[in-house]
């Protein structure tokens, strides 16, 4: 796959930036230029300034949320790593996703998602919230586990196993990544098929007999038939 997009989804302030700047320290200087995205409306960071020092890695911000990134901001002959706005719905920014590739003629390498134990286990009511991140994602980064026991992380990613998740559970250790090259793999490992390409569905599979994804899935008024927590009510405008 040639020069692809990476979506990163979690909330604010989950180590999300922390976690690129780990996966891409290496990844520049050995390969194509990375550009990497975040939303204005995310609060300033010192990765703000450690991300794009590194050589051949460009920071640039869109308005808002995902949909506000102008296609040409994926250009052609870059990684482009995308972070989500982190208080905001996350199968939103999944759906501008699709459009934005589609728009750009770029293909999607992975979705990350970064889990914090610490906010996690301070409000559980995050658990639906992460659901939805990881039903889409084809690895998940667990961060901020030294906050809780071994136990609760545990019993986090058994949870999802034992509905038989493909995605990959890698630990972080203090913010960093323990094997960049595995996580940035392009093979796909998500439970959802929404960026599956058409052409790989069977010539025996009719097209309209494939279900819509149980997230993207829209009931007669147009509200999404599973909904997600609010994360901005849960953790507050500035989390």
């Amino acid at each position: 796959m040639e020069s692809p997009a990476y979506l990163v989804l979690g909330a604010t302030h989950s180590g999300r930036r922390a976690a690129v700047f780990d996966l891409i320290k290496d990844l520049a200087s050995e390969s194509d230029p990375v550009e990497v995205a975040i939303s204005k409306r995310e609060p300033p960071s010192v990765y703000d300034e450690r991300i794009p020092a590194l050589e051949g890695v460009a920071l640039n911000y869109f308005a808002t949320d995902l949909g506000s990134l102008p296609s040409r901001g994926l250009r052609a002959g870059s990684t482009s790593i995308l972070i989500a706005a982190g208080a905001m719905n996350p199968v939103d920014q999944v759906e501008s996703l699709k459009d934005l590739l589609g728009q750009a003629k770029k293909e999607l390498g992975r979705i990350l998602s970064v889990v914090s134990c610490r906010m996690l286990s301070r409000h559980p009511s995050l658990s639906a919230y992460y659901d939805a991140c990881i039903h889409f994602s084809d690895v998940v980064l667990i961060n901020e586990r030294e906050s809780v026991g071994e136990k609760f992380v545990k019993d986090f990613i058994q949870r999802y196993k034992d509905d038989y998740y493909p995605c990959l559970f890698e630990p972080m250790k203090r913010g960093r990544v323990k094997n960049p090259s595995l996580i940035l793999e392009t093979q796909a490992r998500r439970i959802s098929l929404y960026f599956d390409p058409e052409e790989d569905l069977s010539e025996e599979e009719d097209h309209e007999s494939i279900p819509v994804d149980p997230y993207l899935d829209r009931l007669p008024g147009g509200i999404r038939r599973k909904t997600v927590p609010d994360i901005a009510k849960i953790l507050g405008e500035g989390a």
